[in-house]
């Protein structure tokens, strides 16, 4: 089954017609280059993916089992957070459900509460815990950075001390660790060097979900893409 259906999508301005007729289908593990000049549509396209925006006409269906990651829904807002830190919060449930775990610990050794109540409580926590990934987010975290360039000391920079290409990579490690099966990335290799190219391509490679993404840099294309969506003007 598709993870996203796309049946004759319209879109216009006013008087000014942006696409018509756009249909397409995402497959598990598809890589799918949307490709056009600028102002096209591109970008209108994954907004309606999003529901960020509405067409005029036609149909989008997604499928239960898809989560969309969107790389404008991971945008560094915190400016003073460290790099390292930014991308925990990807992880806010599985810290504060630690956080919780270690509260109980506490309150057992000092014998604040119920006993009972406590220990059937954190025995429920820790297996959700070791379950949804507890034990290994840190590792992942610090995996996800390095893998797109960052150096341990680059990941205790502050946010604000970043340049715009580390801002972009922190977004794109943001994302590939929110558990997404499918990503909408929109010029992901702006602002990017070779070595983030080359670090990007190797995890987009990798990356067990799907892939819809925009980009004119046609080796980036061509290295990442099994098949393309070509938007005219």
């Amino acid at each position: 089954m598709a993870l996203l259906g796309v049946s004759n999508l319209t879109k216009a301005f006013g008087t000014d017609l942006l696409f018509e007729g756009v249909s397409f289908e995402v497959q598990a593990n598809d890589k799918i280059g949307v490709v056009g000049v600028n102002g096209s549509g591109k970008t209108t396209l994954f907004k309606m993916i999003t529901g960020e925006m509405r067409p005029d006409d036609g149909e989008l269906y997604q499928s239960k089992q898809a989560v969309v990651g969107y790389m404008e829904q991971h945008v560094c807002k915190n400016l003073e957070e460290t790099a390292l830190d930014e991308v925990l919060t990807v992880f806010t449930p599985l810290m504060k459900m630690e956080e919780e775990i270690e509260l109980l610990n506490v309150r057992l050794q000092k014998g604040m509460g119920s006993t009972e109540e406590l220990i059937e409580r954190q025995a429920l926590l820790n297996d959700r815990f070791v379950r949804e990934g507890g034990m290994t987010y840190r590792s992942r975290a610090r995996s996800a950075l390095l893998g797109l360039g960052f150096s341990d000391e680059d990941m205790t920079l502050t946010v604000g001390a970043l340049s715009g290409g580390q801002k972009a990579k922190l977004q794109l490690a943001k994302m590939l660790l929110s558990g997404a099966n499918l990503l909408l990335l929109d010029e992901p290799t702006n602002h990017m060097d070779i070595v983030g190219k080359e670090s990007l391509e190797s995890m987009l490679k990798a990356y067990p979900g799907s892939v819809l993404f925009v980009s004119h840099d046609r080796y980036f294309v061509k290295e990442i893409a099994d098949s393309l969506l070509v938007f005219e003007d």
